[in-house]
């Protein structure tokens, strides 16, 4: 028959309660024993609303070195490295801000995960191969081309400035010096272009120069 294994403690009233299961297939349970209809191996209850759950800690050298840590994820458990992880990092020595980044293995091989994502403690979002500790930016994309599709009505794209007057920019577009570039290009649905703003400082649109 299928057996189980519980941890019980005694408060200082010598009530009993059990804080840990340990089920006959493997789940751990920490402050619960529910596991109907439920796939997941390890569970935490926080008793407490609106509280931490739990915490998973590195030590940092007290102060000593910038404290980094992470959770690996696997897709299977032959390797040395995880498949990616999730992580967080100290802003510096002796610093309570923190950044949470993540990792993903773009390699055949049995190699450490790169991170590709950064929230730094300043709330700014960082995603590419470069510029990950970038502050002056909110949202930053580094390494490759980007695209907002619209899927439902209304606006695709929104850029709103700066309400205070001598501080409000719109958009900057900085690409190419000649004809063949572009700072910024119109299509409609069909793909034909109806306007281009050329990198040798010509504007055209349709049926006008330089298009005709």
């Amino acid at each position: 028959p299928a057996s189980n294994l519980a941890f019980h403690t005694t408060d200082t009233s010598g009530n009993t309660n059990r804080v840990m299961h340990l089920r006959y297939d493997g789940k751990v349970g920490v402050n619960q024993t529910t596991w109907t209809n439920k796939d997941h191996m390890f569970e935490v209850k926080q008793s407490t609303n609106d509280k931490e759950i739990a915490r998973f800690t590195v030590d940092g050298g007290d102060g000593s070195v910038q404290g980094k840590g992470f959770i690996g994820l696997s897709a299977f458990n032959a390797t040395t490295h995880p498949h990616a992880y999730i992580g967080v990092e100290e802003y510096g020595t002796s610093h309570y801000q923190g950044h949470l980044t993540f990792a993903t293995r773009n390699a055949s091989n049995d190699s450490a995960p790169t991170e590709r994502l950064r929230i730094t403690s300043g709330g700014q979002v960082n995603i590419g191969t470069s510029e990950l500790d970038q502050t002056s930016r909110l949202f930053n994309v580094y390494g490759g081309a980007t695209r907002c599709r619209q899927t439902s009505g209304g606006n695709t794209l929104e850029v709103f400035g700066h309400s205070t007057s001598g501080q409000s920019y719109g958009l900057l577009v900085n690409a190419g010096t000649t004809a063949n570039d572009y700072s910024a290009r119109f299509r409609n649905n069909s793909g034909t272009v109806i306007m281009e703003i050329q990198g040798d400082q010509k504007v055209g649109i349709l049926n006008g120069s330089p298009f005709n």
